[in-house]
């Protein structure tokens, strides 16, 4: 453990949607493309030359992390490591896989 002083970790407001996409797990599109056609880089300055923790609430596809990886990336930024809280299962055998 560290102290609070030295493990600060800046917080940015980095992507916005341009286009409403229906979720994956109600159907929407599983197409990493479409994502990154609806989505904007917010302070492109902030985040070059910085790694970024990429943080989705629940991952169903991939699909939408996939997109908005390749939108970063034009930000000239050093690296994405890419989290979900959770983890959308879609049948008793992804569910079994899931816990």
């Amino acid at each position: 453990m560290c102290a609070q002083s030295q493990c600060q970790i800046p917080v940015v407001e980095a992507l916005r949607r341009t286009k409403d996409i229906c979720s994956a797990h109600e159907g929407g599109p599983r197409n990493p493309a479409v994502h990154e056609a609806s989505l904007e880089v917010l302070h492109a300055d902030q985040l070059e030359g910085k790694h970024v923790l990429l943080i989705d609430d629940v991952c169903t596809s991939v699909s939408t992390m996939w997109g908005c990886q390749r939108v970063l990336r034009r930000s000239n930024i050093d690296g994405i490591t890419c989290m979900a809280i959770g983890r959308t299962c879609q049948s008793k055998q992804a569910h079994d896989q899931c816990f």
